[in-house]
């Protein structure tokens, strides 16, 4: 009945935890603060702002699903082609 667990808090969970933190809090800043700059370099209205803040959230939503998968394959492969030589 006595069932140690492992611990949760270990070096790789801290490490992994606060890198998805940033990439996150970096993509939230980036995303607040592409309309101001499209309105102002571009002269855009705020609907072409939006709208460009928009497509930034769907070019990054895609990428991850499609890098992600890529990633994966490619490592594994990589990882056989390292073995084998």
């Amino acid at each position: 009945m006595d069932k140690s667990k492992p611990p949760l808090w270990t070096k790789d969970f801290i490490l992994i935890t606060l890198t998805s933190f940033f990439i996150s809090v970096m993509y939230f800043l980036l995303l607040t603060t592409i309309t101001p700059y499209v309105i102002e370099k571009f002269n855009a209205t705020e609907s072409k702002a939006g709208l460009a803040s928009s497509i930034y959230v769907l070019g990054i939503l895609l990428s991850r699903l499609f890098v992600g998968k890529y990633l994966e394959v490619s490592v594994v492969k990589n990882f056989f082609i390292l073995v084998y030589l």
